[in-house]
């Protein structure tokens, strides 16, 4: 292209114009990009991910060229415009696919907060951006993996029970059998079976909190062992009647223990179970 330029301007101008357009031109094409927005093409390999999964937020590109290029990543929350981290990507070979994964953590060690974040693809030190893919992210999933509903007022957080007890937990009807996942992930504190009561149980020290999970009536003991560490997610369990549920039918009862148990004190947890409902 410089060449054709060059053949243009000298066939029809003195020697010393023709040398300084020609530096201009070539200085021109010296500054262009090395690619642009229509070479390269981002995606996110889900649209929606939890803290502390086993699948964290990814990020994949791929861009046509025929040289590597050294790129930049930024993560941006979409509510608020506000930068996250940027990843350097240098040297980046064209017509591969690059991934980079984020752990779901801010800068100060904190897990992210609930909301929609998006990837940002672009050239260093530049503003415009040659890809992007959003995602939304979540501190908790709902802990029943299938059909269910409200046990009622029964079911909430301080309702009376025999021998003057309050009920210190909230309670979500399934079919006997649903499976029964880990609303924050988190290291197993205690598992165990009482008859009289809670039948077979699990409490998870959630991570990053300074709250215990506690399940309850799950339909057998659940194979997470104390000690474990479980992700966000993951099958702890199956939704059952075990304890003093059996004559009430299949439910979870759910416990969060604030400052953890039993040191800490239960709170209600159906403001939280009914938005992680909302979104997952």
């Amino acid at each position: 292209m410089i060449r054709r330029l060059r053949q243009l301007v000298c066939g029809a101008v003195p020697l010393a114009l023709c040398v300084v357009v020609a530096g201009l031109t070539a200085g021109a094409a010296a500054q262009d990009p090395p690619i642009n927005a229509d070479d390269l093409d981002a995606w996110t390999t889900r649209s929606k991910y939890f803290f502390d999964a086993t699948r964290k937020p990814e990020l994949r590109y791929e861009f046509q060229g025929t040289e590597p290029v050294d790129l930049e990543v930024d993560l941006v929350r979409r509510d608020s415009g506000t930068l996250l981290f940027t990843w350097p990507q240098p040297a980046r070979e064209p017509s591969t696919v690059h991934s980079l994964v984020w752990d779901g953590f801010k800068q100060d060690g904190t897990a992210g907060p609930n909301g929609r974040y998006r990837f940002v693809v672009r050239l260093p030190g530049a503003e415009d951006r040659l890809g992007r893919s959003g995602f939304r992210f979540y501190r908790h999933i709902f802990p029943v993996r299938g059909k269910h509903w409200s046990r009622g007022a029964i079911g909430e957080f301080g309702a009376p029970r025999t021998g003057g007890r309050r009920h210190i937990g909230y309670d979500i009807n399934a079919a006997c059998g649903t499976p029964l996942v880990a609303a924050r992930g988190g290291r197993v504190q205690k598992r165990g079976y009482r008859p009289s009561l809670d039948g077979h149980y699990v409490v998870i020290d959630g991570r990053q909190t300074n709250t215990d999970y506690w399940y309850a009536h799950l339909k057998s003991a659940s194979w997470a062992k104390v000690g474990q560490r479980v992700a966000t997610g993951m099958q702890i369990g199956r939704v059952g009647n075990t304890g003093n549920a059996r004559t009430t039918g299949c439910h979870l009862h759910f416990e969060l223990w604030s400052g953890g148990y039993p040191q800490g004190h239960p709170i209600n947890p159906a403001p939280s179970v009914r938005r992680w409902d909302g979104w997952s």
